[in-house]
């Protein structure tokens, strides 16, 4: 049997052979990367197609004007008080008639009045109130509440990781805006968050 192997038809065969197990292992990882792709893609698919029906669900529970998932960031790795922080929309659900503002808040620096606000929610796990309770008052957030009209708005954590924090932002306008939340909102919000949390 060595004498075989040892011979040039032995090593020929032997040559063949390992040559198609490499083209059968090369040929098979490429098929299971490309179907391990294909689920990544359609479970990203079915993830996203879940929040914007949660946000919408929850919209029309709560008659807000817009409903947004945010997330806050330092741009990777372990955050640090020395850098800068960022927050950029990820999804929003608005009312008929209310602009999308998903576009012009993407990559927005935290300034000390955001900054504060993103603390409570991480310490309390929600702020609410009108745009006048934010400290200090004078800020981005605050500009940007005057520019969409809110008047009121919920901010709840929805989930923490290494590096970003990731929240749901409930806004009203004039004519919808509690004074508070109610229990029904707060529930609203509450079976909402744990339905985003399962998909981020």
């Amino acid at each position: 049997m060595i004498d075989v192997l040892n011979s040039p038809f032995g090593l020929l065969v032997a040559g063949s052979i390992l040559g198609g197990l490499g083209y059968v292992a090369r040929h098979g990882w490429k098929e299971f990367m490309d179907r391990r792709g294909q689920r990544q893609a359609r479970d990203v698919t079915e993830a996203q197609s879940a929040i914007y029906t949660t946000l919408a669900r929850l919209q029309g529970a709560t008659s807000a004007d817009r409903v947004l998932i945010l997330n806050t960031q330092n741009g990777g790795g372990i955050p640090r008080a020395d850098g800068p922080t960022f927050s950029s929309v990820l999804y929003e659900e608005t009312a008929p008639n209310v602009p999308p503002v998903q576009g012009d808040w993407q990559k927005e620096q935290l300034d000390s009045q955001y900054a504060h606000l993103i603390n409570e929610v991480v310490q309390n796990g929600a702020w609410e109130g009108p745009p006048e309770r934010l400290t200090p008052e004078a800020g981005k957030l605050f500009d940007a509440y005057k520019a969409m009209n809110v008047v009121y708005s919920y901010v709840v954590l929805v989930k923490l990781t290494s590096g970003k924090v990731y929240y749901l932002s409930v806004t009203w306008r004039q004519e919808h805006a509690p004074t508070k939340t109610t229990p029904t909102i707060r529930n609203a919000v509450r079976a909402a968050v744990t339905e985003i949390r399962e998909q981020l």
